[in-house]
């Protein structure tokens, strides 16, 4: 691996920072590994990011008609003061990265667009997705929802300074849901929730939760609902389970509900 290589790649995504990036790993080394070594719906996980040149490859490599993914791990590094990238606002490594990832898939989409379309396939081989330059940014920590001691008394479980979103995503990990699901604000009789992959999940968060609104989440036939207990009285509670209940009656099947 020539280190130069990697250096002239990033500095020409941040022509404004030329050498943002100590060190930066190969583009072109990356591409040859994953051509090399890795098979249509593979993930390729780095543990060690740095500046995300491993996304880079990837979303290359997807843009040739190649089904990917990848998943970056880093350390919260911070810059060091004295840096390009201190000078350019970024903190950490991680958001050098990122911006990296963001940049890199904006060109690639454009060079994609700019040449007509998709890549054409063999006959025997899958299509392929519509090239997704998106990504989630996530930050190890402790949960986010409180657990009361033995006669003690929560009237919010939410942990201060956690959003809707942190709660959403740490409970899609409880049940067992992929991250990359898509999350959506929606109305239900006016009610402001979540919907998890079109219903697969439903989260009820913000205050004003009232029956016409569980009614309409019901008629969603949503297969998970999570329910704050501080945006519930008894009656709320009861009538959820009843509507509910009226979604096993139309579908066969059990609607999961989770308080916290």
């Amino acid at each position: 691996m020539r280190t130069e290589d990697g250096t002239r790649q990033i500095n020409s995504l941040f022509p404004e920072a030329l050498g943002i990036f100590d060190h930066p790993k190969s583009l072109d080394l990356l591409l040859r590994c994953i051509k090399l070594a890795a098979d249509d719906d593979d993930i390729i996980l780095d543990f060690f990011s740095g500046s995300g040149t491993v996304a880079h490859a990837v979303m290359e490599e997807a843009s040739q008609g190649r089904r990917l993914n990848y998943i970056l791990v880093q350390l919260p590094e911070v810059c060091k003061p004295s840096s390009i990238a201190a000078a350019q606002g970024y903190k950490t490594i991680c958001e050098v990265a990122e911006e990296r990832i963001r940049r890199a898939g904006a060109k690639i989409a454009a060079e994609m667009a700019q040449a007509g379309s998709q890549p054409e396939l063999s006959a025997d081989t899958l299509p392929p997705r519509k090239l997704d330059i998106g990504f989630r940014v996530f930050k190890l920590d402790e949960s986010g929802i409180s657990r009361p001691q033995d006669g003690d008394l929560i009237a919010d479980v939410r942990k201060p300074g956690r959003s809707d979103e942190d709660i959403i995503f740490e409970m899609m990990l409880k049940w067992g849901l992929e991250l990359t699901l898509p999350v959506k604000k929606v109305e239900a009789a006016g009610y402001p929730c979540w919907s998890v992959a079109e219903g697969e999940l439903v989260c009820c968060l913000a205050s004003g939760l009232t029956m016409q609104a569980i009614d309409a989440i019901a008629d969603m036939a949503p297969r998970r609902v999570l329910l704050l207990d501080s945006i519930l009285d008894d009656m709320l509670k009861l009538n959820a389970v009843k509507a509910l209940r009226r979604v096993r009656e139309k579908t066969g099947r059990e609607v999961e509900l989770r308080t916290v």
